[in-house]
C-alpha cells in the first residue's frame, strides 16, 4: 500500500453467524465464548452480555475484541466501536430517502432532524450473497470524501489468539 499522505480506511466484516454456534441464548456465551470473554475487562464483559438477543451479544463481544485488537495492532490509532448506534436517542430523527439496493441506480438522500445532509457519503455494497453493508462517511471541511476499499472477512479466532498472546506478554511485533 503506497503512502500518498491520504487517509486509509480499513474495513473488516465480522460474520457472527458461525461464532459460538452452541450458544442459543446470551447467557450461554459465558460458557461457549469463555476464551473470548476472558480477554475483556469485567465492565466490557457485562457490556457485551447485556443484550437480550444472542446475535446482538455476539456482535457486541466481537466489537469489544476487535477494539482491543485494533488498539493493540495499530498503536496511536483511535478506534471507536461502541456498538450503541441502534440504541442512540437520535436514531428516530435520522431518515434515509430514495433508498435503492446496490445493484440498482438511485441517489440516497440523508436527512437529520428534517435537514438534508450534503456532507455525508453513504456506501452500500452486497456482501456474502445475502447481505448488504452500509458505510457512512462524513466529508472533511473542504467537502472531500474518503475512498472506501473492499471489505475483508475477519477471522475472530485470529483476534482471540492475538489477545491471548498479548495478555501473556507475547505480543508479536
Amino acid at each position: 500500500m503506497a503512502n500518498d499522505n491520504k487517509t486509509v480506511v480499513i474495513q473488516w466484516v465480522l460474520d457472527t453467524r458461525k461464532l459460538w454456534p452452541q450458544a442459543k441464548q446470551t447467557s450461554q456465551l459465558r460458557q461457549y465464548a469463555a476464551r473470548a470473554l476472558e480477554l475483556l475487562t469485567p465492565t466490557q464483559r457485562e457490556d457485551a452480555l447485556r443484550y437480550v438477543h444472542c446475535k446482538d451479544a455476539k456482535m457486541a463481544l466481537g466489537s469489544q475484541l476487535l477494539k482491543r485488537y485494533l488498539i493493540s495492532r495499530y498503536a496511536g490509532a483511535y478506534v471507536k466501536m461502541t456498538g450503541e448506534a441502534l440504541l442512540a436517542p437520535w436514531l428516530g430523527v435520522l431518515e434515509m430517502r430514495s433508498f435503492a439496493p446496490p445493484e440498482e441506480e438511485g441517489q440516497l438522500e440523508i436527512y437529520f432532524r428534517g435537514q438534508k445532509l450534503d456532507n455525508v457519503d453513504m456506501h452500500l455494497v452486497n456482501y456474502l450473497e445475502l447481505y448488504m453493508i452500509g458505510t457512512s462517511v462524513g466529508r472533511n471541511k473542504d467537502g472531500e470524501t474518503l475512498e472506501i476499499g473492499d471489505y475483508e472477512l475477519l477471522d475472530i479466532e485470529e483476534v482471540i489468539e492475538f489477545g491471548e498472546k498479548a495478555k501473556a506478554g507475547q505480543v508479536p511485533a
